[in-house]
């Protein structure tokens, strides 16, 4: 539905400050605000949202901005909590972009279908390094559903199990699923 309590498509949320939660309502292109409890708080509207294609967002690293990812325009944006756009990118190596989350470090982690890979980024853009790769082996992936940064800085990527591996990209563990 297009109403304050309706969603039509929505596939990707955050946890923010004050417990405020940001899901991306896709298909209406805007992200609702709600309380701690569900209550809706706001609609953010933002021109990158326009096209019913952001996939992916996650809280930017100092927890007041959020940052998206369109698989369509492959652009990912960083907004304050209001929905005004303060910084961003695209990148020629993107494809399929479906899923984002930012780092202590500010390294900015797509994962992208297209790729086949987690790609990793610095907030400027600049394409730092690649995580997995397709496949059906360990540490590959057969299609990306989102991706994490886990308490120690290891980047967790949900496909049809959960794959871990070191901040620095290498393989440490998989659970779940079959391959």
């Amino acid at each position: 539905g297009v109403t304050e309590a309706g969603f039509v498509q929505p596939c990707s949320l955050a946890l923010g400050p004050q417990d405020k939660l940001y899901v991306v309502d896709t298909g209406n292109s805007r992200i609702k605000v709600l309380s701690s409890n569900l209550d809706f708080q706001t609609h953010l509207y933002n021109e990158t949202l326009e096209g019913r294609s952001v996939t992916g967002i996650c809280l930017g690293s100092s927890g007041d901005s959020l940052v998206t990812v369109n698989w369509r325009t492959k652009t990912v944006t960083e907004m304050n909590m209001e929905g005004r756009t303060i910084g961003g990118f695209s990148h020629d190596d993107l494809v399929e972009p479906i899923a984002v989350a930012v780092t202590s470090d500010d390294e900015v982690l797509i994962a992208d279908n297209g790729v086949g890979a987690v790609l990793v980024f610095e907030s400027s853009g600049k394409l730092k390094r690649r995580i997995g790769s397709k496949g059906k082996g360990a540490g590959q992936f057969k299609e990306l559903g989102g991706v994490c940064v886990g308490p120690d800085g290891e980047v967790l990527v949900a496909d049809t199990r959960i794959i871990v591996f070191s901040k620095t990209g290498e393989f440490l563990r998989e659970m779940g699923g079959g391959r």
